[in-house]
């Protein structure tokens, strides 16, 4: 699934018995709203009868932000806080409304 401004682009792929991958269904939905592209979302997932089926989603480039800060030193369950602290200052907003979320990278 990818949400571009304009609309939402669904596509549906699945592997045959012998592996190959099979495009089942692509199509691009215009919506102009969030509320609209997640109406438009529900009703192909439910057509297509796609509830339950793995979902990657793809967004825009300039609907996100990604950055490196260290936390290593600090324990899983304080990580996000201290991501939101850390990065205050970097923001053009304030990060009480961001959403945030940690993974960990492999060391190069």
């Amino acid at each position: 699934m990818c949400r571009e401004l304009g609309g939402v682009g669904l596509s549906c792929v699945k592997r045959d018995q012998a592996g190959q991958v099979i495009l089942k269904y692509a199509a691009f939905h215009p919506c102009s709203t969030a509320e609209e592209c997640q109406r438009v979302l529900e009703q192909q997932v439910k057509q297509e009868n796609l509830q339950n089926s793995p979902c990657v989603s793809v967004l825009p480039a300039d609907t996100y932000q990604l950055m490196q800060v260290d936390v290593d030193k600090l324990p899983e369950a304080e990580r996000r806080d201290a991501v939101r602290w850390q990065i205050n200052e970097r923001l053009d907003y304030p990060a009480e409304d961001a959403v945030i979320d940690v993974f960990e990278t492999p060391p190069l």
